[in-house]
């Protein structure tokens, strides 16, 4: 699978309208089956419903079937979609936010969301979900990227594998101010500037 694509730059600069350029200009190329979409996401529902907004009024990229929803939900999905591979008899949901275990409750298992991410991380690393996975959505669409850390970035470096990922971030706008830096904008970064649009 070809390197990530990405844009970063502050607020203001465009991040989203050249996103959306881009995502056409794939789309084009890559969704060549009637059963195909873009896979667009964002991590929180804020961030989702402005992308989504934003591709609905693209005139060129509206054109497009897609799927626009969250980082966690997507990895939900799949987990969900494969659960008897992962020895659940029982349909999946996230656990509250502030719960860090797992829990039974009116017929439905209860993951903390890191631990959903890492169950779909670990799922495409099988061929026939990563395989599935590319031919549903050969291109993944991610604005608002740079707060993706930890079990949740490595979802999303995963599925780069199964799909061409297209990229906007503002390390700017890391939500996590306490460490040093922002991992997702620094993974970006190793990428020896191969996939940076200007």
């Amino acid at each position: 699978m070809p390197a990530p694509v990405y844009i970063t730059g502050q607020a203001g600069t465009g991040k989203t309208t050249k996103l959306l350029e881009r995502t056409t200009v794939f789309a084009r190329d890559l969704l060549t089956e009637p059963h195909q979409q873009f896979l667009a996401m964002a991590y929180m529902h804020g961030a989702r419903r402005r992308l989504e907004s934003s591709i609905s009024e693209h005139r060129e990229c509206s054109k497009f079937p897609r799927t626009v929803c969250t980082i966690d939900s997507f990895a939900l999905l799949l987990v969900n979609r494969w659960r008897s591979a992962l020895g659940f008899d029982k349909p999946v949901v996230s656990a509250p936010a502030q719960c860090t275990d797992r829990f039974e409750r009116h017929g439905r298992i209860h993951l903390p969301f890191d631990e959903i991410a890492r169950f779909a991380t670990n799922l495409l690393a099988s061929p026939t979900v990563s395989k599935i996975t590319s031919r549903s959505y050969p291109l993944i669409v991610i604005d608002e990227f740079q707060d993706c850390v930890g079990s949740k970035l490595d979802f999303v470096r995963t599925l780069g594998h199964a799909s061409q990922l297209l990229l906007a971030a503002d390390d700017f706008q890391f939500l996590d101010i306490v460490g040093d830096g922002c991992p997702a904008v620094r993974w970006l970064d190793g990428l020896n500037d191969k996939g940076l649009l200007h």
